[in-house]
Order: structure tokens, then sequence, then C-alpha cells
């Protein structure tokens, strides 16, 4: 229980973090990441080869056609952005010997590419 608890606790910190840091950025569970990549990009099958599953960058219109704002942990009053960048969070067995830095370094770096990926996306559209 202290275990599930103390992964809980860097979870949520986490995503305080990494929300405060970036307000267009949330910690979502995996599988809901999945099934979001699976649905906007209209992919068959259980979705065991899907691209970038740890990071999506996804419309806000369109990430609320899929999902509720309470399946991305957030109240339904909240205000998302008009581009919204998913992260999945590690699994809580992953978490058992993280610390904190070793937790948002992670993260870090998996929204340093998520931006990388939303530049060059907004270059390509530019140039078109």
């Amino acid at each position: 229980m202290a275990q599930s608890t103390s992964s809980d606790f860097l979870l949520a910190e986490a995503a305080d973090a990494l929300h405060t840091t970036d307000s267009a950025a949330f910690l979502v569970r995996p599988r809901i990441l999945r099934r979001i990549i699976n649905q906007d990009r209209e992919l068959p099958g259980l979705g065991w080869s899907v691209p970038h599953r740890k990071s999506y960058i996804i419309d806000r219109d369109r990430l609320l056609r899929i999902v509720v704002r309470e399946e991305l942990g957030m109240p339904a009053s909240a205000n998302l952005p008009e581009t919204v960048i998913l992260i999945a969070h590690p699994d809580k067995d992953d978490l058992v010997d993280a610390t904190q830095e070793t937790l948002l370094r992670q993260i870090w770096r998996m929204l340093f590419h998520a931006r990388i990926h939303f530049e060059l996306d907004q270059n390509l559209r530019r140039a078109n």
C-alpha cells in the first residue's frame, strides 16, 4: 500500500510540474493515450503498433470527441488549450525505485520530443 501511495504521489507531483512548465502538456495513463492515438489516427486492430506511443499532440476538439476530461485527470471545468500535448506516465511498477529527479528527467525528454514534432509540423504547414 505504501508503494502505491508513493507512486501516486510521484505521479501527481510530476503531472503538476509538467503542466506548470508547459500549460498545454498533460500526463495521462498509457492505455488512455493508446486509445486516443488509435481513434484519432483511425488505426485498425488492437493498437499494438501505435506510433509515438509515449507522447502525442492533438487538437483540443478532436481530443474531446474521443475522451472526457476526467479520463485525462482533470476536472470537467478545466480549460484546455487549442493544441494539447499528451505524455504517457510510466507504469507504477516502473516507479518503485524511481526518484522525483529521474521521473522528471524522463518526462522532460518526452516533452522535448513532442515539442520538436509540434514545431516541425507547424513549419511544414506554413510552408504549404
